[in-house]
């Protein structure tokens, strides 16, 4: 992957204020996509120790399966494994958290997810789009959210970009950890290391390799 990419999260990991440190939130993130990352297991190996990485594939038939394995790689290269959309998946493979789409996030969270959650104190993120998106994450107690999209991006170019104006005022209104999603590289990130973001998540970082 990018070694500025990869050096500028580092800042950003050095940034966090003594209320992130505690759940040692990520300052990397790669989402996993089924169509442009089929084989998210075979990039895992040029990732910073630490990264997080969010498996999505949530139409793959054999999504058990490729979990975990992602899982044991995860443990042999240093990386932090959050599954998307699936506590029960996330609780079989022992993950270190769980993601939530927007959509999951605006339903309530099962007690058997909370009860897992709060073992081990997991991490729980929550995909987000707006200001309103952040507070509905803090209301159902996410250890951080992302924010997305900051810049353009292919995934979604229908969306308009938050860009990073919006980014810092939505983080600094956030009474939790915000990472920013969306077209972000090694050109944009410096764009955004002012708006008080813990860190950055994306695809195309890794997918491109």
């Amino acid at each position: 992957m990018p070694r500025t990419l990869s050096n500028a999260s580092l800042k950003l990991k050095c940034r966090k204020s003594h209320r992130h440190e505690r759940r040692q939130i990520p300052a990397l993130i790669l989402m996993t996509d089924e169509v442009r990352m089929p084989n998210p297991e075979t990039l895992l190996h040029q990732l910073p120790r630490g990264t997080g990485v969010i498996f999505r594939h949530y139409g793959d038939p054999n999504r058990d399966r490729v979990a975990m394995r992602l899982k044991t790689l995860c443990l042999q290269f240093g990386l932090r494994l959050l599954i998307g959309g699936d506590w029960r998946l996330a609780a079989q493979v022992n993950a270190c958290g769980l993601h939530l789409p927007r959509h999951m996030a605006a339903a309530s969270i099962e007690p058997g997810a909370r009860l897992w959650l709060r073992r081990q104190d997991r991490l729980l993120t929550v995909a987000a789009h707006s200001a309103r998106d952040v507070r509905r994450a803090n209301a159902i107690g996410a250890t951080a959210t992302l924010l997305s999209p900051i810049f353009h991006t292919d995934s979604h170019p229908e969306q308009r970009p938050l860009g990073p104006l919006q980014c810092a005022a939505i983080t600094r209104a956030s009474k939790i950890a915000v990472i920013a999603l969306g077209g972000v590289s090694e050109k944009t990130i410096n764009a955004i290391y002012p708006a008080g973001c813990v860190g950055v998540a994306g695809i195309s970082f890794a997918a491109k390799k």
